[in-house]
């Protein structure tokens, strides 16, 4: 059966393990199964007192666990998990920049014969590489120029591939990779709204 685990608290032991196969879902916590409790058949209580439910999409194998309300770490809408998928996509994007300075576009494009794509291509490496490292740093300033960046970049990139095979994927691609920026920048907003307390979030 297929399986994960979590930790209850950030930086913690991964103590709850979620499996799911034919007969169900089912938890266990330090290696010890925790009966469904409640109304809903994906809610658990835990020993110290805290409930926990559970989500399992088996088709694409993706756990949602919320423990009190709260998702859990390293689950997909964890605002950590967020922050740092958006910033290692920057980085990501800096890499993918330095493979296409490398590129023959000449060849494949003739159209853009004589510009300094080369250059273009270095330059844009560079600049998402500064803004992830900086978008590491939670600045929500260098994620939302990422992001600006991208979706110009992403304009030029789908205007390029339409004339070549499977650009349809190409879209879809470039469509997960600006909602992936988007969900890092809320992730950043969460983060920020949870370190200022209540005070924060009444705010």
């Amino acid at each position: 059966m297929p399986k994960r685990r979590f930790a209850l608290e950030r930086g913690g032991p991964r103590r709850l393990q979620v499996q799911w196969g034919r007969t169900g879902v089912k938890v266990f916590l330090d290696g010890l199964e925790v009966p469904p409790s409640g109304s809903h058949r994906n809610d658990y209580r835990l020993p110290d007192g805290s409930w926990v439910h559970v989500d399992v999409d088996a088709q694409s194998s993706t756990v949602d666990v919320l423990r009190d309300g709260q998702f859990l770490p390293g689950t997909r809408f964890d605002p950590f998990y967020q922050a740092t998928i958006a910033w290692a996509i920057v980085l990501g994007l800096a890499a993918v920049n330095v493979v296409l300075a490398f590129l023959p576009f000449e060849q494949w494009i003739p159209e853009a014969a004589g510009l300094p794509l080369k250059t273009i291509a270095w330059a844009l490496a560079a600049v998402f590489a500064l803004l992830g490292l900086a978008a590491r740093q939670r600045s929500k300033a260098a994620l939302m120029a990422a992001i600006a960046l991208f979706s110009i970049e992403g304009i030029v990139f789908a205007f390029v591939t339409m004339q070549f095979p499977g650009k349809r994927a190409a879209i879809y691609c470039l469509l997960a990779i600006g909602a992936g920026l988007i969900q890092g920048l809320d992730g950043i907003r969460e983060i920020e709204i949870s370190e200022k307390g209540p005070a924060g979030q009444r705010g």
